[in-house]
């Protein structure tokens, strides 16, 4: 851990981490690609491009997006230096973090949003989804970052802020009680035709992460405004 923090201060600048960083999953796509491509690629055949960059003659172009949230970037603050990043390393989205410590601050969304999302965009990168700290229409700024979603053409967002389990109480209760909170966050996605995309976070004490106990409380909204940010590396 020590040696890692000497090379972060001294032997590296951003820009090189940023550099070093981009480079290796493109490398490791090509080699894995090179190594089961037919020897007659390297006969003077110009290799194709496919999934996450990967070189050689078996490779096959993406039949969907893959992006990456923008808080895998947040070692560099800077906006231009993440959409840099994601471009080099091979994705088509960028999805930007709307919270506290991320690259659009919420109290600031209306100025910042537009600008990192005409960066990514120059870029060739899409934006299409966010995400925020949303829970309910009592959640600070989220009609300020609601708003500004529907100004970019932006409809979905994942909340990752977990609703938590009070075991020394009534499941059920609480679960109905959610019932309520997410019934202002349904009315306020229609009102700016946003989707709310929880994730299914597994930690202990967060709801959701089971799944089944936010279906018991989705059953009753509009699944045109909210649903599962469907985590299979997360879910029990």
């Amino acid at each position: 851990r020590q040696q890692a923090r000497s090379l972060m201060t001294s032997d590296f600048s951003r820009r090189s981490m940023l550099g070093a960083m981009s480079v290796a999953p493109v490398l490791l796509g090509a080699m894995s690609a090179n190594a089961q491509a037919p020897a007659a690629s390297s006969a003077g055949r110009t290799p194709t491009t496919g999934i996450s960059g990967a070189v050689g003659d078996n490779a096959r172009p993406r039949s969907r997006n893959i992006g990456i949230p923008s808080r895998h970037f947040q070692f560099t603050p800077s906006i231009d230096e993440a959409v840099e990043l994601c471009k080099r390393a091979g994705f088509d989205c960028i999805e930007w973090n709307i919270r506290v410590g991320g690259h659009v601050p919420p109290d600031q969304v209306a100025t910042m949003l537009p600008k990192a999302v005409e960066a990514a965009r120059k870029a060739g990168l899409k934006c299409e989804q966010v995400c925020n700290s949303i829970q309910d229409a009592n959640t600070p700024y989220a009609e300020n970052i609601l708003r500004a979603m529907q100004e970019q053409g932006i409809r979905f967002y994942r909340s990752s802020n977990y609703f938590q389990w009070n075991f020394d109480g009534d499941l059920a209760a609480q679960l109905d009680e959610l019932k309520v909170r997410l019934a202002t966050t349904s009315a306020l996605n229609a009102k700016y035709n946003t989707v709310a995309c929880f994730h299914t976070h597994p930690t202990i004490g967060d709801i959701g992460g089971n799944v089944w106990d936010f279906m018991e409380v989705f059953r009753e909204l509009d699944p045109a405004t909210i649903g599962f940010n469907y985590d299979t590396g997360h879910t029990t």
